[in-house]
C-alpha cells in the first residue's frame, strides 16, 4: 500500500488538528487520533512511533513512521506487527505477551470468551509458530508461519495508518465505449426488470401533464399567475388524493398476495407515497407563489391587496391555502431522514397527525378536490378505523434479552449496538406472514407513541413472537433502559427470571417485499447490522416447514450474507444459524457471515482463530461450521459465483439494512445480472 501526496496532506491535517500549535502529540492525543480504547494498543504503538522516547511525538516522527508503515516493504510491516507483541522489546514472543496481546484484542472488539478458550488460541498459536519448541517466538519464525499463509500475512500487514485515512474509492480506467456498452445493458435490464415500476411512473407523469395543460388550457383568458396557479391547483386534487392509498397499510398488504401486485409497484407503496408529497409539496409552493404574483398585478398594492375586507386572505380559499402550506412544510420536513434518523420518529408522528385537519381544509379550499377525494378518504379513514381496533387489546412482554456491549452495567447507555430482543405473548387472532411488521406501543414508555419493528420469529410459532429492537433513538433507548433495570431489579431480588407483566399494544402486522422470496427459485438475502431481522423470520419458517414436511415452496436455494460491524452481534441470532447448519441435510441453505472490523490489532487474533478453525473444523466465535469471513465482501465476485452456480438463472435478491451505499451496489449488479431486487421499506 503507498500513499498519495492527497492522503499525505489528509495526514498532516489529522496531525495538525490533534497536536495544535506546539506540533506535538502525547499518548491521550494518540488515542484520539487512532480512535482506540485499550490501553495496551495505544501505548505500544504510541511508543513505536516515538522514536527518542520521551512523552510526546514530534511531526517528524510522525512522518516517518507514516511513510515506513504506507512505502514500507511487506517484511517491514510484518517487523512492525512483530514488536507490537513483543512487549519487553527482547526479540522473541513469549507466552505471556501473545496472551496479553489477544485478550487486548478480544477487549478492543468487546468479544467476551472463556479463560480456557483464550489459553487454546495462544496454544495452537504457540504450537503452530514456535518451531524450535523454546516457548518463545523469534522474528524468523513468525515470519515463517505467516509465508505459509497469504491470507494470514494479509491480515498481519494492514496498516495501522488505515485508520488515520479517508477511505478511498479505486477506480480502474474503463474506455469510454466500454462504459457506454455497460451503461446501455445495465439500463436495459433495469427497464426490463422494473417495468411495472417505470410503467406506473409513466402514467403518474402523463396524469399530472394532463391536468396542468387541460386547466391552463381552460383558463387561457386569465392572466398568466392564475394560469400557473390553476394549472397547480389541479394536480394538486389528483396528488391530494393519490397520497392516501399507499399508506392504507390493510389494503396494501392483501393487494400484495393477489395477482394484482404483478401490475402494480405495491412493494414500492411508501415511495410513491413519498413522491406524491414531494411534488405536491413543490406544486403547492407554486401555487402560492403564483397567486401572490397575481395580487402583484393588481392596481392597489399588495399590502393594500392584502389588508383589504374583502382580501383574498380572510376569504376561505386564502386564510386556508396559508394553513395548508404551514401544515405540509411541516409534514415535509419532519419526513426527511435525516429528522428520523436522529431518533425523532415521535416528532414525525405527531406532525403526520397533522394529515387529517389538511383533508379538511383541502375539502375546503379545493373546489373539486372532493370529487378526488371520493374514494381515497373513504377508505383512508376504513383503514385507520381497522388500525385503531386491532391495536385497542394488549397483550404483554414474557420474556426480555439485553444484548450489546453495555447490557450487564450501564442501564443508562444511548449506544446503538444494543439490542433488545423481545418474546411477546402472541394473541389468538393474530395472523403474520414471514417478514411482516408491527407498529408497538408501549404505556409503559409512551401513551401515544408507535414505533415500526420486524417481527423476527416465525409464524409456526403459535404461543409467542419475537422483537428484535436497536437502540437507535429516545424511545427505544428507554425501552431498553426499562427492561434492563427490571431484569436488574430482579436479580436484586434472586429473581432473574420474573414475570415483566409488561404490557404493549400491536398494530398490524403489515407485509414487506421480502414475502416474495417464497415464490423465488433461488433467493439471495442480505441483511447489514440489525436489518437481519426479516431474514431470521423467513429462515426460521423455512426450516420449520422443512420439518413437518410443508415446505410448498419453489425454492431451491437460499442463499443467507449477513455483515457486521463486530463479532458480538451475531450472537442476536447465532442459536437460528447453528439449528439451520444441523438439520440442513439436503443443502438449501448457504450461509455467509462477515465481520468488517479488521485491522492489525485484531490480526493476531484472527490468526490464532484460524489456526483454531483449521483444526476443529468449528468457528470460534459463533459455533458454526461455515467460517465467519473477515472485512467486506466483494459483491461482484458473490454475483459471478452466483451466476455460475445457477446457469445464468434468475435469482432474487433481497436487502434489509441501514447502508444506502449496499443497496444502491446490489440494485446496480442485480440489473446488471438481469435479477430482481427488492429492499425492504417502512
Amino acid at each position: 500500500m503507498t500513499i498519495n501526496q492527497a492522503q499525505l496532506k489528509e495526514l498532516q491535517h489529522k496531525f495538525a488538528e490533534v497536536s495544535g500549535s506546539d506540533r506535538k502529540i502525547n499518548s491521550t492525543e494518540f488515542q484520539q487520533t487512532l480512535n482506540l480504547k485499550e490501553p495496551y494498543f495505544v501505548n505500544r504503538i504510541f511508543a513505536m512511533f516515538n522514536h527518542d522516547n520521551n512523552d510526546h511525538i514530534d511531526y517528524q516522527e510522525f512522518l516517518d513512521s507514516v511513510e515506513k508503515l504506507t512505502s514500507g516493504t511487506d517484511e517491514e510491516k510484518l517487523e512492525f506487527a512483530f514488536c507490537l507483541h513483543d512487549k519487553n522489546g527482547n526479540g522473541c514472543i513469549d507466552r505471556g505477551e501473545l496472551w496479553e496481546l489477544i485478550a487486548a484484542s478480544l477487549d478492543e472488539q468487546d468479544i467476551r470468551l472463556p479463560t480456557g478458550q483464550i489459553a487454546e488460541l495462544v496454544d495452537i498459536f504457540m504450537q503452530k509458530a514456535d518451531t524450535n519448541l523454546n516457548g518463545e517466538i523469534c522474528f524468523d519464525e513468525f515470519k515463517k508461519m505467516l509465508e505459509n499463509s497469504p491470507n494470514l500475512q494479509r491480515y498481519m500487514t494492514v496498516s495501522p495508518v488505515t485508520w488515520l485515512k479517508p477511505r478511498q474509492s479505486q477506480r480502474t480506467s474503463v474506455s469510454w465505449q466500454k462504459q457506454w456498452k455497460s451503461q446501455k445493458a445495465r439500463l436495459s435490464n433495469s427497464l426490463k426488470n422494473n417495468w411495472v415500476k417505470v410503467a406506473f411512473l409513466g402514467i403518474y407523469i402523463a396524469i399530472n401533464l394532463l391536468l396542468v395543460f387541460n386547466a391552463t388550457n381552460h383558463y387561457a383568458q386569465e392572466s398568466l399567475p392564475i394560469q400557473i396557479a390553476r394549472a397547480c391547483g389541479a394536480a394538486i386534487n389528483f396528488n391530494g388524493a393519490l397520497i392516501l392509498i399507499p399508506v392504507t397499510r390493510n389494503l396494501m398488504m392483501k393487494l400484495r398476495k393477489t395477482p394484482i401486485n404483478y401490475y402494480l409497484p405495491i412493494d414500492e407503496h411508501l415511495e410513491l407515497h413519498k413522491i406524491a408529497g414531494y411534488v405536491m409539496f413543490s406544486l403547492a409552493i407554486i401555487h402560492t407563489f403564483a397567486h401572490f404574483a397575481h395580487y402583484s398585478t393588481l392596481e392597489i398594492t399588495l399590502l393594500q391587496s392584502l389588508s383589504a375586507r374583502k382580501s383574498y386572505l380572510v376569504l376561505p380559499p386564502g386564510w386556508t391555502g396559508i394553513t395548508l402550506l404551514i401544515i405540509f412544510t411541516l409534514m415535509v420536513l419532519t419526513s426527511l431522514d435525516f429528522v428520523r434518523q436522529k431518533g425523532y420518529f415521535d416528532l414525525f408522528k405527531i406532525v403526520h397527525w397533522g394529515s387529517i385537519l389538511w383533508l379538511g381544509l383541502m375539502l375546503v379550499h379545493g373546489e373539486n378536490f372532493w370529487k378526488w377525494a371520493l374514494i381515497p378518504i373513504p377508505l383512508f379513514m376504513i383503514d385507520q378505523t381497522v388500525r385503531l381496533f386491532k391495536s385497542s387489546k394488549a397483550t404483554q412482554v414474557v420474556n426480555a434479552t439485553l444484548f450489546g456491549s453495555h447490557r450487564e452495567s450501564k442501564s443508562d447507555s444511548s449506544d446503538s449496538d444494543n439490542v433488545l430482543g423481545l418474546e411477546v405473548a402472541r394473541p389468538a387472532s393474530f395472523d403474520y406472514y414471514p417478514s411482516d411488521y408491527v407498529y408497538v406501543q408501549c404505556p409503559a414508555i409512551s401513551q401515544w407513541e408507535w414505533h415500526p419493528f420486524t417481527i423476527s420469529s416465525a409464524p409456526e410459532q403459535r404461543q409467542i413472537l419475537s422483537l428484535h429492537i436497536r437502540s437507535a433513538g429516545k424511545w427505544t433507548r428507554y425501552l431498553y433502559k426499562h427492561f434492563h433495570n427490571q431484569q436488574q431489579q430482579g436479580i436484586q431480588k434472586g429473581c432473574p427470571k420474573q414475570d415483566f407483566g409488561v404490557k404493549i399494544h400491536l398494530d398490524g402486522p403489515y407485509g414487506t417485499p421480502s414475502f416474495h422470496v417464497f415464490k423465488a427459485k433461488y433467493a439471495m438475502l442480505v441483511a447489514s447490522g440489525i436489518g437481519v431481522t426479516p431474514f431470521a423470520s423467513i429462515l426460521q419458517s423455512i426450516l420449520r416447514r422443512k420439518k413437518i414436511g410443508l415446505l410448498n415452496s419453489s425454492l431451491q436455494k437460499v442463499h443467507f450474507y449477513w455483515v457486521n460491524r463486530d463479532q458480538k452481534s451475531f450472537e442476536w441470532f447465532i442459536k437460528l444459524l447453528q439449528e439451520i447448519e444441523a438439520e440442513d441435510t439436503d443443502n438449501l441453505f448457504d450461509i455467509h457471515l462477515y465481520v468488517t472490523g479488521l485491522n492489525m490489532i485484531s490480526s493476531t487474533l484472527y490468526i490464532a482463530r484460524d489456526l483454531r478453525y483449521q483444526q476443529t473444523q468449528v468457528d470460534l466465535m459463533t459455533g458454526l461450521k461455515r467460517q465467519t469471513n473477515i472485512g467486506r465482501p466483494n459483491w461482484e465476485e458473490v454475483f459471478q459465483a452466483l451466476k455460475v452456480e445457477h446457469n445464468s438463472q434468475k435469482v432474487d435478491v433481497f436487502y434489509c439494512g441501514g447502508s444506502p451505499e449496499l443497496s444502491k451496489t446490489l440494485k446496480k449488479l442485480s440489473n446488471q445480472y438481469s435479477y430482481i431486487y427488492r429492499r425492504e421499506n417502512f
